[in-house]
């Protein structure tokens, strides 16, 4: 109809490349490490205002001082911000700008290395480690969006739609079970429809063939560790 524009919800493109990882056996052990906290980051257009002090003391009560700490990169060029978790965590590092092709593979086997995954806010970092089977949970100091204000109660109302994480470490089963939910995993297409939704009809008949190459980019994709 003229005026309408029609919509077809498709799932979150990590469960795509989860799908593709695991038909490449991609992500078959993982390690012993233990918690990997993702301290919640802003970007070049909505900075994220937060005690990292205060953080940074709490994980380390709560973690002890052996969980590494992933940053992204707009808090990890700040260096007094990177410089507070390197004076109390050991493993301290970043995946890069999301803009990067190979960010989603990067943090995909990065979380493979892991039982545990936290942050001080509910982000989609959370989700993907509770698709995975990580046990996760959220605590700490707050995080606040510029232009957030308390009357709009967006912590507020996060707290209040998934309550469970908020209170306690949620299990695998129940990540998992959240993560499907908020994925949309319902929504997962199969590659034609997928490419006829999205105007790439004339590129279905190639899927086989770009997803050998998938799997062989991820294999040669390795997480990039910034040291300064």
């Amino acid at each position: 109809m003229v005026g309408i524009r029609v919509r077809a919800a498709i799932g979150a493109p990590f469960i795509y490349l989860d799908q593709l990882m695991a038909a490449g056996q991609m992500l078959n052990h993982r390690s012993s490490n233990g918690t990997l906290a993702f301290p919640y980051h802003g970007n070049e257009r909505d900075p994220v205002s937060a005690n990292h002090r205060n953080l940074a003391a709490q994980i380390e009560e709560r973690e002890t001082s052996s969980a590494h700490i992933c940053l992204y990169s707009t808090e990890w060029n700040n260096h007094s911000i990177r410089s507070i978790y390197k004076e109390k965590f050991e493993n301290v590092f970043t995946l890069g700008n999301r803009e990067n092709r190979f960010f989603l593979q990067h943090l995909y086997f990065t979380l493979g290395d892991y039982k545990r995954a936290a942050s001080n806010r509910f982000s989609t970092a959370l989700l993907y480690a509770a698709h995975l089977g990580l046990r996760t949970e959220v605590y700490g100091a707050e995080a606040r969006i510029a232009g957030e204000f308390d009357g709009l109660g967006a912590q507020g109302k996060l707290t209040t739609a998934f309550p469970e994480i908020h209170r306690r470490e949620i299990s695998s089963d129940e990540g998992m079970q959240l993560a499907q939910e908020e994925l949309g995993i319902k929504f997962l297409r199969a590659p034609a429809e997928l490419a006829e939704i999205l105007g790439l009809s004339s590129l279905a008949g190639r899927f086989q063939a770009g997803k050998a190459m998938g799997v062989y980019a991820a294999r040669r994709a390795t997480v990039s560790v910034q040291k300064r």
